[in-house]
Formats: C-alpha cells, structure tokens, sequence
C-alpha cells in the first residue's frame, strides 16, 4: 500500500497581469486535440444538448480557445514552462478524444467478411455511411476463442462516444469501446465559473506506466478582459516530493515571431461591408478579440470576398494556413 504525502504550494500574492485572447496558428494545431478533450469534458459535465453530436460544435471550443491563448500570450513565466519547457498537454485517458476504437463483432453476418479482410467498405449501407462520412478505416482484426475484434482508427476530431453508440445500433456490433492506452501522462483541466475561465495544468512524471507518482500542476484565472492571474502551483508525490525532471524544452511558441509574416493580402483595411482576401491557402477563419470565431469559409481561386457588414465595429484578426493579420471593422 503506498503512503500517500501531499505539499501544497502556492505564492502568497496572486499575481495578474494584462494578455489578449488573440490565438495564434500554431497553437490552434498544436493544441487541437486538447482543445477538443476539455470541450467535451465541459460537454459532459452540463449534459450539453451537443453531446448528441460526433462533430464537436466550433462554439464549445471557442471559450477554451480563447482562455488558453490569454495565457500564452501573458509573460508569466509559468506560462513559458507549460507551452515550451515541458511541453503540456492533456493526456487524460478516461476523457480523450481518441483514435482508435474496438469493436466486437459477430462474424455471422455476411457483411463483416469485408472487415476480416481489412476492407472498411462492407456493402452495409449504414455500417458503410459512418465509415465514409468519419473516415473510418479498419486497421486490424482478429479471431479469439471467445469473440471476434475489429480495430477501426479515425484521424478527424470526434465525440467518440456518440459515434460508438451509433455503430453499436448495427445488430453485428456486440460492443464498442475507446482503444485505450496506458501509460499517459499530462491533464488539462477548464472551468467556467461566472465569466472567470479556470485552467489547472498538471505536468505529471516519474513511473506512469499505470499511474504516475509525481506531479505539478500550476494554476490560472482567466478574466473577462482577458488579463491573467496566476494562482499558485501545487506539488505532489506518492513517496514524497520530487524535483521536476529536465524539461523537453519544446519551444513551440518561443520562435512565433521567426515565423514567415502575412503574405495573404486583405482590403480594404478598415473595411465597413465587405472584405476583399487574396490567398494561396484554401479556407479562412475570423477570430474577435476574444479568441472567439465569428466566421469561417472556403477560398476559391485564391480570392474571395468576405461579407463582414453584421460584425459590430471593432478589431478582428483573419487566419488562413499562411499566417494572421489584423483588420478594423469601421
């Protein structure tokens, strides 16, 4: 049985400074999959009507969005320790969105002979509408003296669950679960309480093939305003504290400005109704202030106008694969 020790440590004084939600390229891809696991925690935790869902609704993510960038662009060093140091992520394996699910299958049904074969399409006009419209692809599949498994892997961002229990109404499908893994370290956790966004961000190390033995979790609050206090960190240990470990040092947001400039070009800038993009890249975001998306399209033949006349006045930023830039909306 392990002792359990606990040392709590935080600063006396919370400390809080002036950020932007303003998110970046980079940490939109970087933090996708993390972005996805606590929207749909937070989905899970207020039963959202969206939990009906496979495709996670853009609007859960927004706030989560926003809040994560305010941190990163605050100038606390603790901030710098969790986005290039060690390189956090939320690995929460209970929660995550995965990739991989395990299906077991009853092989009597003529349709499955295609999944022995590792063929995804099977001529099961419903089993074959949820492999094309999610990209589903059958990666294995094995026969065991008590039951037949399939392994079907996915690359989009789902609500994993909902998808199970769609593919569990095909009579064949006796049971449907996440391809789980062990040995994960890392969690993230979001809280919205009133307008204050909450993160704890838990760096965890030291024997975590079944559970690890150490962490740190450092903790924010993130205002309306999008200023930053960051409120302490807690340490943690089965067999005592330990040091933290040598940091990867990633540093994935450190070089953002050494990363080529805005070569799209948009006008008119201000704009009042519309706004003109010119770009190589195939889609366009618009995010507020507030890290929140307000609209989102396809670019056709490298130009495309952008209606912006129901956007209150204000500063807007443009994203596409190439890079942001800001706009005034008059």
């Amino acid at each position: 049985m392990r002792t359990l020790l606990f040392l709590l440590m935080s600063l006396p004084l919370f400390a809080q400074m002036p950020s932007d939600c303003t998110p970046n390229s980079q940490l939109l891809i970087e933090y996708e999959w993390d972005i996805a696991n606590l929207a749909i925690r937070r989905m899970r935790e207020y039963q959202s009507p969206d939990l009906l869902y496979v495709n996670i609704p853009q609007h859960q993510k927004d706030t989560i969005i926003a809040g994560l960038s305010a941190i990163l662009n605050s100038s606390f060093p603790e901030s710098d320790s969790i986005f290039n140091r060690y390189c956090m992520h939320d690995r929460t394996s209970t929660d995550m969105t995965w990739q991989s699910m395990i299906l077991t299958v009853d092989t009597s049904y003529a349709w499955t002979a295609a999944w022995q074969n590792l063929t995804s399409i099977t001529g099961n006009p419903f089993v074959d509408s949820l492999v094309t419209k999610y990209g589903l692809s059958v990666s294995s599949f094995n026969n065991y003296s008590w039951g037949s498994m399939a392994v079907l892997d996915f690359t989009q961002i789902l609500n994993i669950n909902v998808l199970m229990d769609s593919l569990e109404m095909e009579p064949a499908i006796t049971l449907a679960e996440a391809n789980a893994i062990i040995g994960l370290a890392g969690k993230i956790t979001y809280e919205l309480s009133d307008t204050i966004r909450y993160y704890n961000f838990r760096f965890e190390f030291s024997d975590c093939f079944d559970g690890c033995d150490n962490y740190r979790e450092w903790r924010f609050a993130v205002n309306p305003d999008c200023s930053v206090e960051y409120l302490g960190f807690t340490d943690f240990g089965f067999f005592g504290i330990q040091p933290l470990p040598v940091p990867t040092d990633c540093n994935l947001f450190s070089a953002i400005n050494r990363l080529p400039q805005f070569s799209d070009k948009i006008y008119p800038n201000p704009a009042t109704n519309f706004l003109t993009l010119e770009s190589d890249a195939d889609s366009y975001r618009i995010f507020d202030l507030y890290g929140r998306s307000v609209k989102s399209g396809r670019i056709l033949n490298s130009m495309q106008t952008i209606d912006i006349n129901y956007l209150n006045s204000g500063i807007y930023l443009i994203q596409t694969a190439i890079g942001t830039e800001k706009f005034v909306k008059k």
